[in-house]
């Protein structure tokens, strides 16, 4: 199945639920608290930062300023879901790598 094909079954669509869950709790939370407005790209960002961390990477600088705090604090909260799912329902670390994946590419078409 390709990536953009992922929504119209319905298993994908549960992990891409959680992922846009993850995403808009995050947006929510910053710009309630005024500490900045992220864009689609910070989005993104995030995305591929929990994908390199579920196949073990480690991150390379500490953020330096609040956009960047949110990318990271964006990025554990996807792992964190990943794990959980994992642990909870059985979703293959794999299954959420590729929903990322995609998640990430429909951020391109916006």
């Amino acid at each position: 199945m390709a990536k953009h094909d992922l929504m119209k079954d319905p298993y994908f669509a549960g992990i891409f639920f959680r992922v846009e869950s993850c995403i808009a709790a995050a947006d929510k939370e910053a710009r309630d608290a005024g500490t900045c407005i992220p864009k689609d790209s910070a989005a993104k960002s995030a995305l591929r930062k929990a994908k390199l961390a579920l196949g073990g990477k480690k991150p390379v600088k500490p953020p330096k300023d609040a956009l960047e705090v949110w990318i990271v604090g964006l990025s554990d909260s996807l792992v964190r879901t990943s794990r959980e799912m994992e642990r909870d329902e059985g979703v293959p670390r794999s299954a959420f790598s590729w929903t990322l994946d995609a998640a990430c590419d429909s951020l391109d078409y916006c």
